[in-house]
């Protein structure tokens, strides 16, 4: 049967079978040849993804997140453990003995325990097996480098490095008679889920601040560092501080390997004194990148084996099946039924455009409407009822020059009128049929009969949603320089104020004063939420200028910036805000101040803080009265 997609006079010479046959046998071999270039294609952009950094980063950090998580499970296992026993009276050097039957539910890769005098010295020792521990300073060693700060934070737990492991520390009894600790070994850090390179991976539990380990998990035939090392690579520990949970960092070591180092913040585990500490999963990138550069050479030969496969394949059924079938048709067609099918292309093509331009206006949810010379209405799309109200067959013959709303865009359409192709988009308030009004985005084209096109699109929601943008990234930028607890400003604005009022004060030659306010710790997390909601009131109401800026720089620590005032006046507002919060919260607090006036460059704000700090200290030490001021030396500000 000839094909009824064609026109007659060209079905008419052709054989049957060759244009029955022909189309099948064309899907066939293009299918024939498309299926394996696409396996080629596909196997190939995957074996890209798994050797680009992105990729690698992503599964470090997602590694190092899952391990900081279990880390903490099993660090607040052993606080719970350890608060446990620090319970239970002390027993001399029968301590040991006694607290080791209760190790029962105990975290995985605990070695033993110890027990610690007021002085320091080791009064017993035990692995959990019952055998005694070495206190000489060997690997697994229990030393005496915890216990002070066990004693100086009663019934608080405190995390130290011994040797190899890690030692969590608490003082023994209520009355502090000694210290208890117990010993964990580096096996006790989690297993990983790396799918590249799990045995080159290399853990690392570390104190963020200093970049001090506590325990290390090391590489097989590898010179990790030890525990109570200090790493010594810049880029991680600016990482670290940037308060991020979890992150990767690419850095080099001391021999100038690349390694890529993915943390994850362990969460704050209650009761224990430390602070947060950091999971760090180190891996060698170069190791990495060859790995994966082999593995994305195998596939894409496979690949290209596939490809030329299907290339071949496809070529031997074109010539049996496509060769001959067309030849036939060429034979049969006429040159006259050739040129006039030529001839008829172009015309054909055009039908086609203008067919599916049609089914694009019919169907978008914008407003089409085409206008004559005179601005007069002659068609409008079926979205002109949704946009306006109206029916299409309502709109047509309407005089747009003489509407009222469309004067914002009169401009536009005289642009056009005097020969420009594009007008920019003009905004306009049409009146709908039920006598509201909508916001429209109205661009215009001039068609190359005279008349004009113009597409009307409702804008209100998207203009609703930009105020609702610029009103949410207002409230981020706010909340991003204040402290929550207690509605002051943060850390990071407190910073750049201080930098800023520095260089003010510097041009202005006038004096800038700081005022430091440290309080005494809170014994929960309730109570310190609580004193920081009470210090932000407190500190907030002392001041009375604009420019005046009160910060909280830690959980008891704040701060009062005070531009272009000198040293009486801060010394005044000094004694006034430590007379209040000392009669507002009912507990010891210390006021530290300064005032400077910077003649050069050399006075950073580092400076500043330093010599608020020193009033500080000179505050809180065991002559001073609570408040302190600090004068500078002459001679260092003005060099």
């Amino acid at each position: 049967m000839p094909d009824p997609t064609m026109p007659a006079a060209f079905t008419s010479a052709l054989p049957d079978d060759a244009v029955g046959h022909l189309r099948p046998r064309l899907l066939l071999v293009l299918l024939v040849a498309m299926v394996p270039m696409l396996a080629y294609l596909l196997v190939g952009a995957e074996a890209t993804r798994h050797a680009t950094l992105d990729w690698l980063e992503a599964e470090l950090t997602d590694a190092a997140h899952q391990a900081a998580q279990h880390e903490a499970q099993t660090l607040g296992q052993a606080a719970r453990l350890l608060n446990e026993l620090a319970t239970i009276p002390a027993a001399g050097n029968a301590t040991c003995a006694a607290l080791l039957p209760r190790l029962a539910g105990a975290p995985s890769g605990l070695l033993g325990l110890a027990v610690h005098g007021t002085d320091g010295r080791p009064e017993c020792a035990m692995a959990t097996d019952g055998s005694a521990m070495a206190t000489d300073g060997s690997a697994l060693a229990i030393g005496t480098a915890h216990v002070r700060a066990a004693l100086a934070t009663p019934n608080r737990v405190t995390m130290a490095a011994e040797g190899s492991g890690l030692v969590l520390a608490r003082s023994l009894g209520t009355s502090g008679q000694g210290v208890l600790a117990l010993i964990l070994a580096p096996s006790h850090l989690p297993p990983l889920t790396l799918p590249l390179r799990r045995d080159q991976a290399l853990r690392l539990l570390v104190d963020p601040n200093d970049g001090t380990v506590l325990a290390v998990q090391p590489r097989p035939g590898d010179a990790a560092p030890a525990a109570g090392a200090t790493l010594l690579l810049p880029r991680l520990m600016a990482a670290l501080r940037t308060g991020r949970e979890a992150g990767v960092v690419l850095a080099r070591d001391a021999t100038g390997a690349r390694r890529l180092i993915g943390y994850g913040m362990v969460p704050a585990i209650a009761g224990v004194g430390a602070g947060r500490v950091a999971m760090l999963v180190e891996l060698p990138y170069d190791t990495l990148l060859d790995e994966a550069d082999a593995r994305r050479r195998d596939q894409w030969l496979a690949a290209l084996a596939l490809g030329l496969l299907g290339a071949a394949s496809a070529w031997v059924l074109a010539q049996r099946s496509l060769v001959r079938p067309v030849g036939r048709l060429l034979a049969a067609t006429s040159p006259a039924q050739r040129q006039n099918l030529a001839a008829l292309r172009p015309a054909g093509e055009w039908l086609r455009q203008q067919s599916d331009l049609a089914a694009v206006v019919v169907a978008s949810a914008e407003m089409f409407l085409r206008l004559d010379a005179e601005f007069h209405v002659r068609y409008a799309s079926p979205a002109t009822r949704a946009v306006l109200g109206y029916a299409p067959s309502e709109v047509v013959d309407a005089d747009l020059a003489a509407e009222p709303g469309w004067g914002p865009c009169q401009e536009q359409l005289a642009q056009l009128r005097s020969g420009q192709a594009v007008a920019a988009p003009c905004h306009i308030l049409a009146r709908r049929r039920d006598d509201t009004e909508v916001r429209l985005e109205v661009r215009a084209t001039r068609l190359p009969d005279g008349g004009y096109m113009l597409v009307c699109r409702d804008i209100a929601s998207e203009v609703e949603l930009r105020a609702q943008l610029a009103a949410a990234q207002a409230l981020a930028t706010a909340l991003g320089s204040t402290d929550m607890e207690s509605g002051l400003a943060n850390s990071h604005r407190f910073d750049d104020a201080l930098a800023e009022e520095l260089r003010r004060a510097r041009r202005a030659q006038e004096p800038l004063s700081l005022v430091l306010v440290r309080l005494a710790e809170p014994m929960d997390s309730a109570a310190q939420t609580e004193q920081a909601r009470r210090m932000g009131r407190i500190v907030s109401a002392m001041l009375r200028r604009p420019g005046d800026l009160a910060a909280r720089l830690d959980e008891t620590l704040y701060a009062v910036l005070l531009p272009t005032t000198d040293r009486i006046g801060v010394q005044r507002l000094a004694e006034r805000l430590h007379e209040a919060v000392v009669a507002a919260l009912a507990q010891p607090a210390w006021t530290g101040a300064c005032s400077v006036l910077p003649l050069s460059e050399a006075v950073g704000p580092e400076a500043v803080l330093d010599l608020a700090r020193q009033a500080l200290r000179e505050a809180a030490s065991p002559g001073g009265v609570g408040v302190a001021l600090a004068v500078p030396e002459p001679e260092r500000l003005a060099s």
